[in-house]
């Protein structure tokens, strides 16, 4: 599950994989197909992949209205160091929101294209991105897989949640953030041109020079725009990223998304024409012109998404269909075909989690599970700090031999059928486990999904991914400072 692979054999993905082991569980009679069945559709499971779902839906929205581009922009200003402390803030607060992996896909390409614009070395951004969303998804239950699953066991109320785990992401993005500028000051300090502010015609005609060629203005300007269209976010992300190609909608396709027909004059100051068949957010007799098409679409997603966050915050509806509500309110003010929205749905993800919902009860019916949590049951208690070290330590590992969405599914099989699992009340007991997962995805590259994608969108986008070893010299120490300053914090 950690190398989304078995060594010899092809690479086809977690997903493909997990859905092979459910498979296989069904056939070799681990467990019923009808009990198969019930484990998918029980009330947690549903409520995940309703959750999911949504989040999936809504994230397009964000991106759609321009909003992660008009943020990396801002994020971009200032100083290098200003510039990377913005991305961690950026990236921890649209987690908690949006979850981890929809925040990583959404914001790495934005934040890689502005770091080549700026001759900024990619590498500490990919960190910084990486591992700001796991921290700061670990807020909410609703910022990554593991506290989906949480919530919905646990039944934690969504405001009782972010109390008790915020000091803790507090102080660990703090700490993260810290570490983030030494490292990029490090970065930078070791390239020789880096940050050096050198005019990009200078550096194209020296390199023209050495091969003993002249070079013209019209050759740089050719070259500058060769750079920019190799910066352009990859047609693989067309679902969550616009491109210079894609195709303008039909005026009567439009609603409060849309901007017009392809090749019209400039729409910024032509009102557009209501006609039968218009979307029912414009059939109110308000003639709005492209522009405030666009500033409107805008206000509708920021207002959706709080409404959602402030109803889900005061327990008004379930986490689930809240977050429902609010995808469903946005495709009707779309205005457009939903079709092409619902298509861009990752369905790889919920066929993961589908068929881990059969894989993990399999597995636990073995008896392996149970055998191996009764060696460090006596030790990996909360109540002491032994106890706490060896329960840390424990969760960290199998997080990253298994995944730390399996890894909580085990555990609440193993570990959480007494009233006072972990020698602490439930609520502590569920916490502590929410931190442990989140921040073991921050260990090494494959210890979180979130990791893997910011990664992938990073080189995609012309940026350059650190090296393993990059990536555990920083990991490494910030995933013990991170649970170290944390669990205190849960506990005590």
């Amino acid at each position: 599950m950690a190398l989304g692979r078995i060594p010899g054999l092809p690479r086809i993905g977690r997903s493909a994989w997990m859905l092979i082991c459910a498979a296989v569980a069904v056939v070799s009679n681990s467990v019923h197909p009808q009990d198969a069945l019930k484990h998918i559709g029980e009330p947690q499971s549903i409520d995940t992949f309703i959750l999911l779902f949504s989040m999936m839906i809504i994230g397009q929205h964000v991106h759609g209205a321009g909003l992660t581009d008009m943020l990396g922009q801002r994020i971009a200003n200032g100083p290098a160091w200003a510039f990377i402390l913005k991305t961690v803030i950026a990236s921890a607060i649209l987690s908690a929101l949006l979850t981890n992996d929809a925040t990583c896909v959404l914001l790495t390409p934005v934040i890689i294209t502005q770091c080549l614009n700026r001759n900024l070395p990619t590498q500490p951004f990919v960190l910084a991105i990486a591992t700001a969303s796991n921290i700061g998804s670990s807020c909410t239950p609703i910022g990554n897989p593991p506290n989906i699953i949480i919530r919905g066991y646990s039944g934690i109320e969504f405001s009782t949640f972010v109390k008790r785990v915020f000091p803790s992401m507090l102080v660990a993005l703090a700490l993260d953030s810290v570490a983030l500028v030494m490292l990029l000051r490090c970065w930078t300090g070791s390239q020789t041109r880096c940050l050096q502010g050198e005019d990009t015609t200078k550096l194209v005609a020296a390199e023209s020079d050495s091969k003993g060629c002249a070079t013209t203005e019209a050759e740089v300007d050719a070259w500058v725009k060769g750079v920019q269209m190799q910066l352009l976010r990859p047609a693989r992300a067309s679902s969550w990223h616009h491109t210079a190609s894609a195709p303008a909608p039909s005026k009567l396709a439009i609603g409060l998304h849309s901007y017009g027909k392809k090749n019209t004059p400039d729409p910024g100051s032509i009102p557009l024409t209501l006609e039968a068949g218009e979307p029912w957010l414009l059939t109110l007799g308000i003639q709005l012109t492209d522009n405030k098409r666009r500033t409107a679409w805008v206000r509708v997603v920021l207002a959706v998404v709080a409404r959602m966050v402030s109803c889900m915050a005061l327990g008004l509806l379930s986490t689930s269909f809240t977050a429902l509500s609010a995808a469903v309110l946005l495709l009707a003010a779309d205005g457009r075909e939903a079709r092409t929205t619902l298509a861009n749905i990752d369905m790889e993800v919920l066929i993961f989690f589908a068929a881990m919902f059969v894989v993990v009860p399999a597995l636990t019916n073995t008896g392996l599970p149970a055998l191996a949590w009764n060696v460090v049951a006596d030790l990996a208690v909360l109540s002491d700090p032994l106890g706490v070290i060896v329960t840390c330590v424990t969760v960290v590992i199998l997080s990253n031999i298994a995944g730390n969405v399996p890894t909580v599914l085990l555990l609440r099989r193993a570990a959480f059928e007494s009233e006072r699992p972990l020698s602490v009340e439930q609520e502590t007991a569920w916490m502590a486990l929410a931190w442990l997962s989140n921040m073991a995805g921050n260990l090494t590259p494959p210890g979180s999904v979130a990791n893997a994608i910011t990664i992938d969108a990073a080189v995609k986008a012309g940026g350059c991914a650190p090296t393993l070893a990059q990536f555990l010299l920083f990991s490494v120490p910030m995933t013990v400072l991170s649970i170290a300053s944390g669990m205190p914090l849960l506990l005590w």
